[in-house]
């Protein structure tokens, strides 16, 4: 379990008064060259990002007075993510890389992808009300009709969403 190895790991940081590791390239060389069972190196790598990500909020909020924790909780099933090249798409079958010298994950979609497959440039993989879930992020052009104006929506964690219409921004 990636997530409560680096719990542990910066709990015995704090024990021994060193400063934490949370930093996203601190993480990476901590466990580099570790193996955790058939968990391939990207999907490892996405588990330290969310971790990192999550230690950075609390450092911010820390930083502007606000009380906080640094994660804590073990965690049974984090989303694991592979990116553009470390996973096959085909129709509703899923091919996703596990470590070295063993083979890869296949999993069957109920469902095909709504997008190019050209266009899909990661997967997640996840668990939702006890359910096996993979989520799906495309890059689908957009293309304006003459009249219409374009606007993009970032849906953001630390705020509800951010949108931008041409030049114009929040």
């Amino acid at each position: 379990d990636v997530w409560a190895a680096l719990i542990e790991l910066n709990a015995y940081r704090f024990r021994r008064r060193a400063r934490p590791l949370f930093g996203y390239q601190e993480l990476c060389r901590e466990v580099t060259g570790v193996s955790v069972g058939d968990l391939s190196a990207t999907a490892l790598r996405s588990v330290v990002r969310r971790y990192s990500d999550a230690c950075m909020e609390v450092a911010k909020r820390k930083r502007r007075g606000e009380r906080a924790r640094y994660p804590r909780r073990r965690r049974f099933y984090v989303p694991l993510r592979w990116y553009a090249g470390r996973f096959t798409l085909d129709r509703r079958r899923l091919q996703l890389s596990c470590a070295r010298g063993t083979p890869p994950l296949v999993v069957r979609l109920s469902r095909e992808v709504p997008y190019p497959l050209s266009e899909v440039r990661s997967v997640t993989l996840a668990i939702d009300a006890g359910r096996l879930v993979v989520q799906v992020t495309a890059e689908v052009p957009a293309t304006p009709t003459q009249g219409t104006a374009v606007a993009g929506v970032d849906v953001g964690i630390i705020h509800p969403f951010a949108v931008a219409v041409g030049d114009q921004g929040p």
